[in-house]
């Protein structure tokens, strides 16, 4: 990587800085399974602006990269943990997903043009026939339209429409030109993990002028419409919200005590900061709630992984952590066994060789954590006792463990 690139973590008073010369990037989530991944250099297939759908739990690519005019390279990459920052020349971009919004907002500290380089796809299908674009402006917003059809030079059918993707795009000055043109992009990154194709078209779809930007995703014209007008009107609020959120998340005990303790350097409390966030940013609330294994390439929730996470989960989100535990309790086959996978997967019913133990670990310390606790075991009690009709699925899980550690109910 030519020139050289500084690298800073920067937390108030806590910054650590780096210089390296080699590509590198962010990556940010909406803990809805949304992400958003940006490198100096567009060297991946997984390096872009990510929808996750909830109700399908599959992965969808919008936008390949987001480039401005003039030179395009990064002098420095700050990472402010809830957002990302990048300094070129004599501009400064900001990158930042908002939590609940499947919408990126991308700022910049002086008017500039934008080239937006599109790439919708299904994360893993890599077909380069059967993709349509349709760019309009309606209800002041840009639109638009991906249609992914069959194509007889890659698929058994031809003309068959598979799905359709919409992006909404706000600005605060406005689409400058269309461009409309297909580019090839060679993937470094990909080619040395011997990840094929290392060579695929994007679609330069138009330049964009302005400072702010707003860009949503959906599989409904009106929905995507909707969250961009109101992500974009909302821009400072949500930028507070999310600061606020991260600052909450680090009051956390245990978090607070590895930041105050001074016999910790800059560098390892850096590092822990950045787990915590990550892990935090991959539990998910949606209709199927759980802890994706990782992002870019496991979008899913693997039960091995969630239940080896579950311990250090419980310290940043108990409640979530609690939840999650007593989801798998109730998945439990009659083999003994828990699924490969939860949610809405095929492979649903391949069973998991070790995750069942991994789950009694949890549930083994939590037996161990509730026995030292009266105040978590008399409200335990008192839960139970209130519930005249109670709910086993909920219920039963606690009794056993209650009476395990021998605490009368």
């Amino acid at each position: 990587w030519v020139g050289g690139l500084e690298i800073v973590h920067n937390l108030g008073i806590l910054s650590v800085k780096k210089n390296i010369c080699e590509n590198a990037g962010f990556l940010l989530t909406n803990k809805k399974g949304s992400y958003c991944s940006f490198y100096s250099k567009p060297s991946s297939r997984y390096h872009g602006l990510f929808y996750f759908d909830d109700k399908t739990m599959n992965m969808y690519k919008f936008i390949e990269n987001i480039e401005m005019a003039g030179s395009n390279e990064i002098l420095s990459l700050k990472n402010g943990f809830y957002f990302a920052e990048r300094r070129k020349k004599d501009t400064v971009e900001t990158f930042l997903m908002p939590k609940g919004f499947n919408s990126l907002i991308y700022e910049l500290n002086c008017e500039n043009e934008v080239k937006l380089i599109l790439d919708c796809k299904e994360s893993f299908d890599n077909r380069e026939w059967g993709r349509h674009y349709e760019i309009s402006e309606k209800d002041g917003c840009i639109i638009v339209k991906f249609t992914k059809k069959t194509d007889r030079k890659e698929d058994a059918t031809d003309g068959i429409e598979e799905f359709s993707l919409y992006l909404a795009i706000k600005s605060n000055n406005g689409v400058l030109k269309k461009n409309g043109e297909w580019i090839e992009r060679h993937y470094d990154f990909d080619e040395k993990r011997n990840s094929k194709p290392f060579i695929r078209h994007v679609f330069n779809a138009v330049t964009l002028k302005g400072t702010k930007f707003a860009f949503s995703m959906s599989k409904d014209r009106k929905s995507a419409v909707k969250e961009c007008l109101d992500v974009f009107g909302r821009i400072e609020e949500l930028k507070s919200k999310e600061k606020f959120d991260f600052f909450e998340m680090l009051k956390k005990e245990n978090v607070k005590k590895i930041i105050k303790d001074e016999k910790i350097s800059s560098e390892i409390k850096a590092a822990y900061i950045n787990a915590v966030n990550s892990l935090n940013n991959l539990a998910v609330s949606n209709k199927n709630a759980g802890l994706f294994a990782g992002f870019p390439w496991f979008f899913q929730f693997w039960a091995r992984d969630s239940l080896i996470s579950l311990k250090a989960l419980s310290g940043i989100n108990g409640e979530f952590a609690g939840k999650l535990m007593l989801d798998y309790l109730n998945q439990i086959a009659d083999d003994g066994r828990l699924p490969n996978l939860a949610g809405n997967h095929a492979s649903i019913k391949l069973g998991n060789a070790d995750g069942h133990g991994w789950l009694f670990l949890r549930c083994s310390e939590l037996i161990e954590k509730i026995s030292k606790n009266k105040e978590t075991i008399n409200s335990i009690r008192a839960s139970i006792k209130a519930k005249l009709t109670p709910e086993p699925d909920l219920l039963l899980p606690l009794v056993c463990a209650l009476s395990y550690a021998k605490i009368p109910i």
